[in-house]
């Protein structure tokens, strides 16, 4: 009987776990389905929506805010809006400020490699970009924000002649885009403007760069010691920056000044 039991057990904690995996997706549904029903945003675990955590959310915020100190009706510019979680925390930002401004998204909504891993690729871009819809329209900020659907790339190109006063990057992780955003983008940006960025989960001096560098053109890496972080994002911030950016909870900061570029300051 014993024998039996201790061969029955490790399948019953296998079956447990599927069963609490399956209730998980079926009241992530619910919950979707709800908010769209009662026209509220949402920006739960369906599709990634909820991609950005209560700590970066208030970072924004608070950069946001900086460069509001030191103008009015600011244009703001954000790569990779996916389902709007970012996009309605600025937007809402400029919205309670009552000093006037506008954010543009720019993506293609058809997302990276990591959002295809979250979604498990089950999801259209019009899906995505339809989401983004409802967040910002049900967020109150609909008359905040412009999307347009294009590749970064194809933006810079087209806005060369054009000045932001804040610049947020969440667009292509891998090492190549990452570093070709922020070079084009700086170049956007208004003295005395902030940009900054995700996902900056370490400097290249705390990983090991060498494994970073096999890697950098992929979304994701581990290490042996069981951390996963974005490489290419680590080594653009590297060569870039030359790390000479400030950081709280993965974003990352600088001021532009005449001369090139300051960390941000969080103290000030």
């Amino acid at each position: 009987m014993k024998n039996i039991i201790k061969k029955i057990k490790p399948l019953y904690f296998i079956l447990n776990k599927i069963r609490h995996f399956k209730i998980e997706i079926i009241f992530t549904n619910i919950h979707y389905f709800i908010c769209l029903v009662l026209k509220k945003p949402y920006f739960g675990k369906k599709y990634g929506a909820n991609i950005q955590s209560k700590k970066e959310r208030e970072i924004l915020r608070r950069l946001v805010k900086q460069v509001q100190n030191l103008k009015e009706n600011i244009k703001c510019l954000e790569i990779g809006s996916w389902a709007g979680c970012s996009a309605v925390t600025i937007a809402e930002t400029i919205k309670k400020s009552g000093k006037g401004g506008m954010l543009y998204c720019i993506d293609v909504w058809r997302g990276t490699d990591e959002n295809i891993k979250i979604t498990k690729g089950k999801v259209s871009a019009s899906a995505i970009f339809n989401l983004f819809k409802h967040n910002v329209k049900y967020s109150g900020v609909e008359n905040y924000i412009i999307p347009i659907q294009m590749t970064s790339d194809e933006f810079a190109e087209k806005e060369k002649d054009t000045q932001f006063d804040f610049i947020y990057i969440d667009g292509d992780h891998k090492y190549t885009q990452a570093k070709k955003d922020f070079i084009n983008y700086f170049n956007i940006l208004e003295i005395g403007g902030i940009m900054c960025g995700d996902d900056l989960d370490y400097f290249s001096d705390q990983i090991d760069e060498n494994l970073a560098k096999e890697n950098r053109e992929k979304d994701f890496v581990t290490d042996k010691e069981g951390r996963t972080y974005h490489a290419g994002v680590t080594l653009a911030v590297k060569d870039v920056w030359n790390n000479k950016v400030g950081m709280r909870h993965s974003i990352w900061s600088i001021q532009k000044t005449k001369d090139g570029w300051i960390p941000y300051n969080y103290s000030s």
